[in-house]
């Protein structure tokens, strides 16, 4: 959470990835299990909520420097808190590829607790979650992530009323592809730049939104 906090105040949104807990409150992770990143093990799903924030972060390039309470799990509700103390638009991937009713109705009353739900971005690799988000949310921002911008993903995203998140080196990422989403009404994102030099050819090809992890406001 200090990453948040700390970041410059002129960020236009801030990504991150959400699964459920074992009893149904959502919280910011990566993985599907805490193996990797904190000093703890297993499933999220399997765990409780308190159960989890038994354990501690553990990894990252400034773990050194936090306090012992700044290294919980967070909470999707302390993410949106911060989002709304920077007023930074929040953009969350649910990292499941299929969930229950009430995991989708639990997201949405933590959402809108803080926020409108048509003033964040829900997204994901799964297409029958993004599919459920846009069912119950027909207004929405809902983005399907993908590896590329052929015809299938095309169509898909027309037929479901979805925009697209696409792998900032995918093949077909040029600006003529992106011109022809662009004609049919679908807003083409990328993820994830990491370096410096690739900038410009994503402005090249006239994306929307590009979702980076450098730390420079003057990209």
């Amino acid at each position: 959470m200090p990453a948040f906090y700390k970041a410059p105040k002129n960020i236009q949104a801030y990504e991150n990835d959400i699964i459920n807990t074992k009893d149904n409150v959502w919280v910011l992770m990566h993985d599907l299990t805490i193996d990797r990143t904190t000093n703890g093990t297993g499933w999220v799903q399997e765990m409780t909520f308190e159960e989890l924030r038994k354990y501690r972060i553990d990894v990252g390039p400034n773990i050194n420097n936090l306090t012992d309470a700044e290294k919980v799990i967070p909470s999707l509700e302390e993410y949106l808190q911060a989002c709304v103390a920077n007023k930074a638009v929040p953009i969350i991937e649910l990292r499941q590829r299929n969930y229950p009713m009430a995991a989708y109705l639990t997201l949405y009353a933590t959402i809108s607790k803080y926020i409108r739900l048509n003033d964040c971005v829900l997204m994901s690799f799964g297409i029958d979650v993004v599919k459920a988000l846009r069912s119950h949310l027909p207004t929405a921002n809902v983005w399907w992530i993908t590896y590329n911008l052929n015809d299938d993903v095309l169509n898909t995203c027309k037929q479901y009323n979805f925009d697209v998140d696409v792998i900032q080196d995918a093949e077909d990422l040029t600006a003529e592809r992106v011109q022809v989403f662009h004609e049919n009404g679908i807003e083409v994102n990328t993820w994830t730049l990491y370096q410096k030099e690739d900038h410009q050819r994503l402005l090249d090809c006239n994306v929307d939104h590009i979702t980076t992890t450098i730390n420079d406001i003057n990209l």
